[in-house]
């Protein structure tokens, strides 16, 4: 395996280059100190991991700045081949530098790693980065299951970050499955209960927002990996009149806000409901107890709500659009009375399960709400949301009240 260590600070590039040193020894680490140096280098070999500054020289002699990196980044997307592209992770210790190129990382699903010493996470983001980029060789195909393995959970989310990489935080790593027909790569682990039982778990992540590649994340989870129970896990926007920032919600039925038809006379929706296992919704309902959301406001160590999350069960509508728009709930309120929450996969999610058959988990979808869909829309408190809904659902598959 060959690491591709792009920074002009060479402090932090040997602390990273021993961090990937006590995942495997045996990595051959190569180094550059600008953006396009760096090109140079993965254009010519095949590098399987990238740890980039994202505050970085263009070239030699130039004075760092975010342009180098996202430079770099989009270069890498336009010019390599799919097949061949490296996981890429950016690194700053500059938390002004991470929001700037945040978004552009995201766009083609890679991640940015805060570099902090008061931040305990970071280097174990790091080595799960180094287990993903080893997993090129374990392939797994629809025809059958990795192994012949047949999982406890599947637990699925939208976005790369924060809700994919806060998932593979609550698990705890895992090993990468390589997906043969998408080159998309999968993590499978082991999580153990408290009675000694070790439950079977794959998580996945799609490649883009919205039903579309929610349901088809779903199918090929379903057939590949036949796990007895999915849940789709994330982050959500929240009806201000009936639930507050964090809360959690149990999605028990959702709709496609966006289905109707449209006329002249205005917009008629076609309110065709889909709905989660019940029993599933009311067993997380049960075991997310006021202990467990208490105790993990008080353990997280960045922005969070001033309230404490509720856990709620009831009505999300679902849209193919990102909502920024105070009226929005008051026009859904039209549709279901009583909605909680806007968000854009469970419809996808649920209706797939539905398509699945004999082959159908039982299915659940959990989201924590980050903001409330109208103006004041921001990211402060994404991550958080996005690792409580994570930890939320750990919980409870750890839980021995939980019957396997």
């Amino acid at each position: 395996m060959k690491v591709l260590i792009i920074d002009d600070q060479v402090p932090k590039a040997d602390r990273l280059a021993k961090l990937v040193r006590e995942s495997n020894p045996d990595i051959e680490i190569s180094y550059a100190n600008n953006a396009h140096d760096g090109f140079r280098t993965v254009d010519s070999q095949k590098i399987d991991l990238i740890l980039l500054d994202v505050v970085l020289p263009m070239s030699f002699g130039d004075a760092p700045s975010e342009d180098g990196s996202l430079w770099f980044v989009k270069e890498v997307h336009r010019r390599i081949a799919g097949t061949n592209q490296p996981f890429i992770i950016g690194t700053t210790q500059y938390a002004e530098s991470m929001a700037k190129v945040q978004e552009v990382f995201r766009d083609y699903l890679w991640n940015v790693i805060h570099v902090n010493d008061g931040d305990e996470r970071w280097p174990r983001q790091l080595r799960q980065a180094v287990r993903l980029a080893q997993s090129n060789s374990n392939t797994l195909t629809l025809s059958k299951c990795v192994d012949g393995e047949q999982f406890d959970f599947a637990i699925v989310s939208a976005l790369r970050t924060p809700e994919f990489s806060e998932l593979i935080d609550a698990l705890g790593g895992g090993d990468g499955i390589r997906f043969g027909e998408t080159n998309e790569t999968w993590i499978k682990c082991k999580v153990l209960r408290s009675d000694g039982i070790e439950v079977s778990v794959v998580a996945a992540c799609a490649d883009d927002m919205g039903m579309t590649a929610m349901a088809s994340l779903v199918t090929r989870v379903a057939i590949a990996c036949a796990p007895k129970t999915l849940i789709l896990v994330g982050i959500a926007a929240g009806n201000s009149q009936r639930v507050s920032m964090s809360d959690i919600i149990l999605v028990e039925s959702t709709w496609d806000c966006h289905a109707g038809k449209l006329t002249e006379g205005g917009f008629s929706a076609d309110v065709r409901s889909r709905e989660c296992s019940f029993r599933l919704a009311n067993k997380f309902l049960s075991l997310l107890d006021e202990e467990f959301v208490l105790g993990f406001w008080k353990a997280w160590k960045g922005d969070r709500p001033q309230g404490i999350a509720k856990v709620y069960k009831g009505d999300v509508a679902c849209s193919p659009a990102v909502v920024s728009d105070g009226r929005a709930f008051s026009v859904l309120e039209e549709q279901k009375r009583k909605i909680l929450g806007l968000e854009m996969e469970a419809y996808g999610c649920y209706d797939a399960v539905r398509r699945l058959g004999g082959l159908a988990p039982e299915v659940l979808c959990l989201k924590s709400v980050c903001d409330f869909g109208d103006g004041h829309k921001n990211d402060q408190y994404q991550q958080y949301c996005a690792a409580l809904a994570a930890a939320a659902v750990v919980h409870v598959i750890k839980d021995v009240r939980f019957d396997l």
